[in-house]
């Protein structure tokens, strides 16, 4: 029996998936969570064979890729990302995700992205692989144009924040771990996206890694 945790705060994502599994593979158990605090509650499965991760907040999916791949070692990670931009699929793959979905998936898609990740492939689907390649030549050449030279021009503290978010963790994890207000981390995040030219953790992630290699 293939046994599937799907874990989505989003209710319409959560049960659509329930839906196509169990109406196109056979013999397939699946349980759905709104968290992954949640998903851990279940006693009955202790390691499913797959599990679908609905994005929230970048930094939250980062972070909640890496706690499911410390508590079920052994399972698949397929991301199903509706909201954000499509060149953010491969880091979470960097992260330790198997499979990514975006909002041009269709159902053929969903299933080419099971049965890889079943066979311990990795999974992107082909109407996305084009816009990821270009994303990633622009990058690079953003990137590197950055490093290490605006990553410098941040102060101490700020290089300390931004290698917290590009950890994966959130705003008020990172205000409770230096002791400082969530508010004053929110604004200190504002002006690392503003000297680094990016908008987002991923991209910041992004710049943070080709820092360690430069």
């Amino acid at each position: 029996m293939l046994h599937v945790f799907i874990i989505d705060q989003r209710p319409i994502p959560r049960l659509g998936i329930r839906y196509i599994l169990e109406n196109n593979f056979d013999d397939v158990h699946v349980t759905d969570f709104n968290n992954v605090q949640e998903s851990k509650s279940d006693t009955a499965t202790k390691s499913p064979d797959l599990i679908f991760l609905g994005i929230d907040e970048e930094s939250q999916t980062l972070n909640s890729i890496n706690e499911l791949k410390v508590s079920y070692p052994k399972s698949g990670i397929i991301v199903n990302n509706q909201d954000t931009k499509i060149d953010n699929g491969i880091s979470y793959l960097r992260s330790g995700a198997h499979g990514y979905l975006s909002k041009r998936s269709d159902l053929s898609t969903l299933r080419d992205c099971v049965q890889a990740v079943l066979n311990r492939k990795f999974y992107i689907g082909p109407t996305d692989i084009d816009t990821l390649l270009s994303e990633l030549v622009g990058a690079n050449k953003t990137y590197r144009s950055v490093v290490p030279g605006k990553v410098l021009s941040l102060t101490p503290r700020q290089r300390e924040i931004a290698q917290l978010f590009a950890e994966g963790m959130s705003t008020s994890g990172i205000a409770k771990k230096l002791g400082l207000q969530s508010s004053t981390v929110s604004t200190v995040k504002s002006n690392i996206y503003g000297k680094l030219k990016v908008d987002n953790v991923i991209g910041l992630k992004e710049i943070m890694d080709l820092k360690k290699i430069s």
